[in-house]
């Protein structure tokens, strides 16, 4: 459902604007890209499943990416301790579909009204913006639901405000992240070969984030059980300093908690 009325789109305007201004100005070495992975030994120990060695490509080791997850602090908390916190890296997070999904995390359920909303940080300009239904867990935003599509090579700002009181702007709980669509280094058919689980190996060597934790989200809300799969998620969050969902995640069976 689209938001309606001035009022809201004033707001989140505003909001993206001030939050795109303060962060985008600090940058950090390409190097982070790839900081959600460990080396390939532990990851695979700490999984138990045949994920091979994992090697980062250098091809675009001279970039640089502004820092950008946006959690925590006093607008990540409110006073019942609801947090709110995006599945990405603090860095520029990459993918080379048009229309990915995104994920993010609840740690309680709630009444509120949750926005989402898209910046193009070319002119700050406000792509989308969207009322979510929420849940606690973790949960997805599926672009083609909403008809986005993102323009190849560039960065985008995505927000989630949960606002707890219309009148009180400083109380919302603000989290986001940012994403680039990139062109493939690799033929899309030759993906056709890998399974599901070499494929996340494979996203995460490439240094596709959105592909990665898609794919093996995928794989845990068709089989909310697996812990192997779990885990492996688990250990992807970690590395991108999300000890909360990740440990969340450790401790889920079925429940009506996983991602829809």
């Amino acid at each position: 459902m689209m938001l309606a009325g001035p009022r809201h789109t004033k707001r989140l305007t505003l909001i993206a604007t001030v939050l795109v201004l303060s962060v985008t100005a600090a940058v950090v070495p390409w190097s982070t890209q790839m900081a959600f992975m460990r080396a390939p030994s532990a990851i695979a120990s700490d999984t138990g499943v045949g994920i091979h060695a994992m090697t980062v490509g250098e091809n675009r080791s001279a970039q640089r990416a502004p820092k950008a997850r946006i959690q925590g602090g006093t607008r990540g908390r409110d006073s019942n301790g609801l947090v709110a916190l995006p599945l990405v890296p603090d860095h520029v997070g990459l993918t080379v579909s048009s229309q990915p999904d995104l994920y993010w995390y609840l740690s309680g359920p709630t009444t509120s009204k949750v926005l989402f909303v898209l910046v193009d940080t070319r002119s700050i300009h406000v792509v989308h913006e969207q009322m979510l239904t929420a849940h606690s867990g973790v949960q997805r935003i599926r672009f083609k639901d909403f008809g986005i599509t993102l323009e190849p090579n560039v960065i985008y700002r995505w927000y989630l405000d949960v606002v707890l009181d219309m009148d009180m702007p400083s109380r919302d709980i603000v989290s986001g992240g940012m994403i680039q669509r990139v062109q493939p280094t690799f033929n899309i058919s030759d993906i056709a070969r890998f399974n599901s689980i070499d494929l996340v190996r494979f996203y995460a060597e490439q240094g596709l984030w959105y592909d990665a934790i898609d794919v093996i989200s995928e794989l845990i809300a068709a089989a909310p059980n697996d812990h192997v799969l779990r885990k492996q998620r688990a250990s992807l969050l970690e590395q991108v300093g999300l000890q909360e969902v990740s440990e969340w995640d450790k401790l889920q069976v079925a429940t009506d908690s996983i991602v829809r």
